[in-house]
């Protein structure tokens, strides 16, 4: 039976983006333990993919590489593109809907919008 697939975030998922945007070949940032643990935790029942922006260049694609095996992930396949079946998408940027039951975001809500690294920054709290 073909396992389904599961896309994540590089940064700000996988990752912790402690350190911010510093090319599509620097990946410099620690490891986000709460997913790694969660990875882990499903990882024989699903395919996951990384999806990022950096894996727009070859060299973003092997420095998301080295770092995964470095950081204690098996090798993964990574892309900038989803692409065929999937079940979700997870995402630090991201906003669920679901038709006809969804609350969607107010002008301000998208305004005031920030992912959780920039959240626990500005609270001070990395």
């Amino acid at each position: 039976m073909e396992k389904r697939r599961i896309y994540i975030d590089f940064d700000g998922v996988i990752t912790n983006y402690e350190n911010g945007w510093q090319g599509h070949h620097v990946c410099n940032d620690t490891r986000n333990d709460e997913i790694h643990r969660w990875f882990w935790s499903i990882s024989t029942d699903f395919e996951f993919v990384v999806l990022s922006g950096r894996a727009l260049t070859w060299r973003g694609r092997r420095c998301i590489r080295w770092w995964l095996k470095d950081n204690g992930y098996p090798p993964l396949r990574v892309t900038c593109k989803k692409a065929g079946d999937y079940i979700f998408y997870i995402d630090d940027r991201g906003w669920s809907y679901r038709k006809g039951h969804s609350v969607l975001p107010s002008r301000k809500e998208v305004n005031r919008f920030q992912p959780w690294c920039k959240e626990e920054q500005m609270n001070g709290s990395t």
